[in-house]
Parts: C-alpha cells; sequence; structure tokens
C-alpha cells in the first residue's frame, strides 16, 4: 500500500476514534460536550495522530548513505612542487661522486659551466661547508640553491648519484637538485632565465675558485646536457650508474 495512502487513514482513524469516544462519554455520561471544546479535543487528537504518523515515517524511511573521504594520496615533492614533468631547455648535470674533504675554509668548486653569451651555472662547496647550486644568468641575475652537508643532505665518504637540474620557459624557470633518484630540493620561480645558447663550456672542475688547487670531491663520472631531465630519465640514469659502482 502507498505510505501516502497508509497515512491517511491512520489519520481518518484517529478522527473517528476520538468522535466515538466523545459520542461515547455522552451517551453515558447524560450531557452534552458543547461544540467548541469538542472541535478542540478532536483537533488534539488529529494533531498527536499527526505526530505519530510522522514519526512512523521517519523511521521506515532510508537512512541516507554516508561515505567516508578516502584518505588523500601522500605526495612527494616532486608532486607538490608544481613544476610540471617536462624537457625544458636549460641544462641538466648529472655526476657520480664521493665527498672527501671539507675542512679547507675556502670555496670548492665541483664544477662550473659558462655560455658563450655569460650565463654561469656552477656547483661549489662554500667556506662554511654549504654547497651551494648557482645559477648566473646573461642579465647578471643570480639564483641560489643552498643544499647541507652530511645530515639530510649531502653524505660525506659515500658515493652519491647527483643530478642538477636548471629549466627556463616563456613565463617560467625552475632549479631542482636530485640525490640518488630522489629530489632533495626544487624552486619555481614566475620568470624566464636567460641562459642563452646553452653551448655550454667547462669553467671549473673539482678545484678552488682560482682553478689551482684539487677540490673536496673525488669525481667518478660527469655530465652534462642542454635541456632538464624528466623524473623517469633520472631514475634510469641513477640505477644504471648504482649498478656500475655498486653503491
Amino acid at each position: 500500500m502507498p505510505k501516502g495512502l497508509r497515512y491517511a487513514i491512520t489519520l481518518a482513524g484517529f478522527a473517528f476514534l476520538a468522535w466515538g469516544g466523545i459520542l461515547a462519554l455522552q451517551g453515558i455520561g447524560d450531557m452534552k460536550i458543547e461544540t467548541g471544546p469538542m472541535i478542540l479535543i478532536v483537533l488534539g487528537l488529529l494533531a498527536s495522530a499527526a505526530g505519530v504518523s510522522w514519526h512512523i515515517y521517519n523511521s521506515e524511511s532510508p537512512k541516507p548513505e554516508t561515505h567516508t573521504a578516502a584518505p588523500l594520496p601522500t605526495t612527494s615533492v616532486e608532486q607538490s612542487s608544481g613544476i610540471a614533468d617536462e624537457k625544458l631547455p636549460g641544462i641538466g648535470i648529472a655526476t657520480v661522486l664521493t665527498i672527501k674533504d671539507a675542512l679547507a675554509a675556502r670555496r670548492k668548486y665541483v664544477f662550473s659551466f659558462q655560455s658563450p653569451e655569460g650565463a654561469v651555472v656552477s656547483f661549489y662547496l662554500s667556506k662554511d661547508d654549504v654547497f651551494k647550486f648557482s645559477v648566473k644568468t646573461v642579465n647578471d641575475e643570480f639564483q641560489i640553491l643552498d643544499i647541507p652537508l652530511g645530515t639530510g643532505g649531502i653524505p660525506v665518504y659515500k658515493p652519491v648519484y647527483l643530478v642538477l637540474d636548471v629549466g627556463t620557459a616563456s613565463n617560467y624557470s625552475f632549479m631542482r637538485a636530485s640525490l640518488n633518484g630522489q629530489t632533495i630540493i626544487e624552486r619555481k620561480y614566475p620568470f624566464r632565465m636567460d641562459l642563452g645558447s646553452r653551448n655550454w663550456q667547462q669553467t671549473h672542475l673539482n678545484a678552488d675558485e682560482d682553478g689551482q688547487r684539487s677540490g673536496a670531491v673525488d669525481l667518478f663520472e660527469l655530465g652534462r646536457w642542454p635541456a632538464t631531465f624528466t623524473r623517469e630519465e633520472n631514475l634510469e640514469l641513477t640505477q644504471n650508474a648504482r649498478q656500475s659502482y655498486k653503491f
């Protein structure tokens, strides 16, 4: 039976019951209840009947389904950085190295490259023993990422695979440092870095700023490209290096 008809019959039943009760009382008590109070009694019983029907309706109505929101996936630095995973013109540097000496209080270059137009990309250990990944654009603007030495950064006396990227698009640029396939620091800039023709030439390799004394690392492998690496390329390079050098 439809619910609406069921509730209408319930209300009518209460009404007839109320009316019959009033008539019975009048017959038993031989007294006549006046019209006003009678109407109030009937309306009160009808209101009670409506309340009972509404309670029954709510108890029988299907409850809305509730769904617990699934937890958001944990994102890595790469996923949350806002930097698209794409190859951009710039420079990509990949190297296998071991930090062996960080005692001398002088700037110690691991490598440095320069374009014919004057852009310079450098990676060196500063006097305060912090690695600096530095970019100087054609317009002499500098951007630097600090990479700690030791805990939380590049370990000492342990071979690692280091990838450094500088990419530039029409309206943004980024710098990224990855260690053994994992991004350790990256930064996005809302402007284009002018790196010139990207015909990179080496200016420093494992030496001090004057290029005379040996630097602070053992270099086993070093390569450079005029574009950034995708994350898949980064992982493939890292796996190949770790298989070759057994670390």
